[in-house]
């Protein structure tokens, strides 16, 4: 019987996990500085692993400009082939804990936009902890590109968000859709409304998405199609901002119907004659089975989702 030894403690093969595991960090904290302190490492190794890396690959993975390194081609590719594959000897030993023996961990990160954190999440978060004690919540709430990109890195286990545009190397699974409504102070000329016309619409201030936003981007599709060119005096993130900035009298919104509580000082106009459902649901990375605590997690917003063990 044939046996093969290990490699040397000099082989490029040994220190080839250290060396991944410093340069994918170094991409998802677009600094060596931040990734040498997450990793417990000085700079110059994180530096190290990484010019290990270029001097076998025989390629460069960053591109100098000033003080700021930019990730080349070369190196997306190789962040794409490893992240995954450090992410998974990391979790090796939580995966086999949650697999075999059915112990969630210690904690479960989740992304969500600042819809479904505020007005989808709640009921679930509550339903998972008092079945789960044992598991804290991490819920990172941001935009949807944010939250996309957290995925992406593997900072969190799944997202939960309205899939506004397709998103590559990501599974969708939807959960419901809802349809907008054009928010309007309560002593605006529109108030007492059941309809109303786009361009109608479109002729006082509105509170936009801020831009580049997926939502600002899904808005500006939209207006587009509808031949419009709507005047924004402000643009803020969140729709309880923009909720509020409409009380006020600062200009009118369009909001999904979701993030309406009854309690708003607002009068509402439905636009679904204009604006196509917003889909909400979850995206996990694409080929990747998500944990159990993640299963576990989805099957109470989809109790068609089965978690299997």
């Amino acid at each position: 019987m044939s046996t093969i030894d290990p490699p040397p403690p000099n082989h490029p093969d040994s220190d080839r996990l250290k060396q991944l595991r410093s340069f994918c960090q170094v991409v998802r904290r677009r600094s060596f500085t931040r990734a040498a302190e997450d990793l417990g490492l000085s700079q110059s190794s994180v530096s190290q692993h990484v010019r290990s890396l270029e001097t076998e690959f025989a390629a460069a993975l960053f591109d100098r400009d000033g003080h700021r390194f930019i990730l080349n081609p070369a190196g997306e590719d190789l962040y794409q082939l490893a992240a995954s594959l450090v992410a998974g000897m990391d979790r090796l030993p939580a995966t086999l804990a949650e697999e075999h023996a059915g112990r969630l961990p210690p904690e479960l990160r989740i992304a969500a936009g600042e819809a479904a954190s505020t007005f989808i999440l709640p009921p679930f978060l509550k339903q998972f902890r008092d079945a789960h004690p044992g598991t804290r919540l991490l819920v990172w709430s941001g935009t949807g590109r944010e939250g996309l990109r957290w995925l992406f890195d593997y900072e969190v286990e799944f997202m939960v968000g309205a899939a506004d545009t397709p998103a590559a190397a990501l599974d969708f699974r939807p959960l419901f859709s809802c349809d907008h409504v054009l928010l309007v102070p309560l002593d605006h000329p529109l108030a007492g409304r059941e309809s109303v016309e786009a361009g109608e619409a479109a002729a006082y201030p509105v509170i936009m998405p801020t831009r580049g936003t997926r939502t600002r981007q899904f808005s500006d599709f939209i207006h587009g199609a509808l031949g419009i060119n709507p005047e924004a005096v402000v643009e803020v993130d969140g729709w309880e901002t923009a909720k509020l900035y409409v009380e006020a009298g600062i200009g009118v919104t369009v909001v999904p119907e979701i993030c309406l509580t009854g309690r708003e000082r607002v009068w509402s106009i439905s636009v679904k004659r204009y604006y196509p459902k917003r889909n909400y649901g979850v995206f996990t990375r694409a080929g990747e089975r998500p944990s159990l605590a993640a299963r576990t997690f989805i099957a109470l917003m989809d109790p068609g989702c089965a978690v299997e063990s």
